[in-house]
């Protein structure tokens, strides 16, 4: 069984964050459902999957991203 890390980010924007991203860990889109976009790295990087989860809430000091 293989073990697999996907990082997911809550946030308010993720469209702009998305952006963000991609610019700076290289990733691409690799899709979006809802308020979720998935950012991938090269298939042979091995760096985790990045979930970007939109939510309506602001952040009130709980660290807004998990393992999964």
């Amino acid at each position: 069984m293989s073990k697999r890390i996907e990082l997911v980010l809550d946030c308010a924007d993720a469209e702009r964050l998305a952006d963000f991203w991609t610019a700076a860990l290289s990733y691409r889109r690799f899709g979006a459902a809802g308020t979720y976009i998935s950012l991938v790295p090269d298939p042979d990087d091995g760096r985790p999957k990045l979930l970007l989860q939109g939510v309506p809430e602001v952040k009130m000091g709980k660290n807004r991203m998990h393992l999964d």
